[in-house]
């Protein structure tokens, strides 16, 4: 019987070794890919969906069912789906002119500012939206299961064409195509928020207080240990 007695680090410390020369590079990304891939195989997401979920749900995309893929390949991206669009409440945001506010405040808490600043613009604040008609219904369906970016789903309205004037057709037309064109922007606004809570989670900085957390260690050729 023998002791053989090893030197292990925390990531961190992998790393400090490295800057002192105690370590290779090899050694240190062959930890570093070890941690990425544990720090990504949770539903790492959660938290910026979460988040958007309450803020769709406000603005009339109930229960939206979100869709993505990434982060660097061609055709990567978000989108969502929602069966039931609560016109109300989407007339409502797409009618009323709302100042961008890089935060979320308010008890019960309002998104609509927060939402206008992730989307770089604002609302058409058309108050015509208003007068559209209680019986129409809309959804955003699929189109595409191939992709997940935002041309892959559709805002799509139905509406008793033929008992409606002229001029509200018009006015249902404009207002589907501005949706759309808010979903696309909310799709794009949604990835940008999910590639930054993953390029967060695969920092060094995360991967250190992880490991540290957990107690993980690595021996000098940075294999878990």
């Amino acid at each position: 019987m023998r002791t053989i007695t090893k030197t292990v680090y925390t990531f961190g410390e992998l790393i400090e070794a490295h800057k002192q020369g105690e370590v290779t590079e090899q050694a240190v990304e062959r930890a570093r890919e070890w941690m990425r891939e544990c720090c990504t195989s949770v539903e790492w997401w959660d938290g910026a969906w979460s988040a958007w979920a309450d803020a769709l749900n406000q603005i009339g995309f109930t229960d939206a069912e979100l869709s993505f893929s990434g982060f660097w390949s061609q055709g990567d991206g978000a989108s969502f789906t929602c069966k039931n669009v609560d016109l109300d409440k989407l007339k409502a945001f797409m009618g009323t002119d709302i100042k961008p506010s890089t935060v979320i405040d308010g008890t019960p808490e309002d998104f609509r500012p927060w939402i206008v600043y992730k989307i770089d613009g604002k609302t058409p604040a058309n108050s015509k939206y208003r007068s559209i008609p209680s019986e129409t219904s809309a959804s955003v369906d699929r189109r595409d299961n191939h992709y997940s970016h935002e041309n892959t789903c559709e805002f799509v309205m139905e509406w008793p064409g033929a008992s409606l004037s002229t001029l509200l057709q018009k006015t249902l037309k404009a207002f589907e195509k501005d949706v759309e064109q808010l979903r696309r922007d909310l799709c794009r606004a949604i990835y940008r928020d999910l590639e930054e809570e993953y390029e967060y989670q695969i920092s060094d900085e995360q991967l250190i207080e992880s490991a540290e957390a957990n107690d993980y260690t690595f021996d000098a050729a940075g294999r878990r240990e």
